[in-house]
């Protein structure tokens, strides 16, 4: 298995070299050291909600999808819904009113975990590793996914940008 890290790292310092960040709509200026503080906290803001879901999904989520699944492989298997007996609707219901909320709390983490991915990676870059660290987040994550990628990935640029010339 190869390390990703390096290989990201390895990309970045590749490209630095090519990219000649001329595009008139990205600053150049030196990174803002003041900032990194800043960007700190939103990365662990950021990481603090990735383990929260994690952890969730592993401790809550995927047990009482278990249940769900083996409940389901209790009964026989019927094309739909409509052909399931009165009393395996009724357990459904039960179940559901049971797993609705536990699925619900998961997608509130989900949302919470791409709302402080957003917050990280829309703040500018402090240094090259922290341009690395976003482009592995954005990998990790499959944040091409999103509606934002464009934005995300000017800014990026521009943190790349602006780490030509500045970052030792």
């Amino acid at each position: 298995m190869h390390d990703r890290r390096k290989f990201i790292a390895a990309s970045a310092g590749a490209a630095a070299t090519t990219l000649t960040c001329s595009l008139p709509a990205i600053a150049t200026a030196p990174p803002d050291t003041t900032s990194c503080g800043e960007w700190e906290r939103k990365r662990a803001a950021y990481l603090a909600a990735s383990r929260t879901t994690d952890d969730f999904r592993h401790n809550e989520l995927d047990p009482a999808y278990e249940r769900y699944k083996a409940w389901q492989g209790s009964w026989p298997s019927y094309r739909n819904v409509a052909q399931w007996p009165a009393e395996m609707r009724t357990e459904h219901g039960r179940l559901m009113e049971w797993y609705a909320p536990i699925e619900q709390r998961y997608n509130d983490l989900v949302d919470a975990r791409t709302d402080g991915l957003n917050k990280m990676l829309m703040h500018p870059a402090p240094d090259s590793k922290a341009v690395v660290l976003k482009l592995e987040a954005v990998i990790a994550d499959e944040h091409w996914e999103c509606t934002n990628i464009a934005e995300v990935m000017d800014q990026i640029l521009a943190d790349a940008c602006a780490m030509e010339g500045h970052d030792g």
